[in-house]
């Protein structure tokens, strides 16, 4: 039914690290959009496995806390520090690295990365390791949100470093286990 075709196994490690990157967004609809999508990649998971006769861990083995993300978004929460605070403790109960999370992981380093060095730098302008103005570079790591101004983009730029950061720190565990079994 699916769960050994590669494409369909391409699709579902690139839907999961989508559905990751989006978690620590500053857009609290980007953040409760990204946590519902969990609930379809347990569907799927359901489904599949359903058909080919495995265990839906075997497909998905993060489904308990796939399934609770996918609930945390329909409770009403008072903020996008409260929302954080609990997507943090819902990662940290993640104890199988996948390839999508890894992925995820890999992909918000880089961005957490290439954020340091623009707020170490700001508000002068530096160059970045290729030598283009690390202003350029965060060009294309920052996430584009609608009505943006200069007034608010540093504390915008400033929030979502500390989301990187709580995401990097909740999924570090899973992470570093990877990287010591290899």
């Amino acid at each position: 039914m699916g769960s050994n075709i590669p494409v369909c196994r391409q699709a579902h490690i690139k839907l999961e690290v989508v559905f990751f990157m989006y978690l620590w967004s500053i857009e609290m609809d980007a953040v409760l959009t990204s946590m519902s999508c969990f609930r379809l990649l347990c569907e799927e998971a359901d489904i599949r496995c359903g058909a080919d006769e495995m265990a839906v861990t075997q497909l998905l083995p993060n489904y308990p806390v796939y399934a609770e993300l996918a609930a945390a978004s329909t409770v009403l929460t008072t903020g996008r520090a409260a929302l954080q605070k609990r997507i943090m403790a819902l990662l940290r109960k993640i104890d199988q690295s996948t390839q999508g999370n890894s992925q995820a992981w890999e992909d918000t380093f880089r961005n957490w990365d290439a954020t340091t060095r623009y707020l170490e730098s700001y508000p002068k302008v530096k160059l970045g390791e290729d030598g283009r103005e690390l202003t350029e570079i965060m060009k294309f790591t920052k996430r584009k949100t609608p009505n943006t101004n200069t007034e608010h983009e540093l504390e915008d730029q400033l929030n979502e470093w500390a989301n990187m950061t709580g995401f990097l720190c909740a999924l570090g565990c899973v992470r570093l286990s990877n990287k010591s079994q290899r």
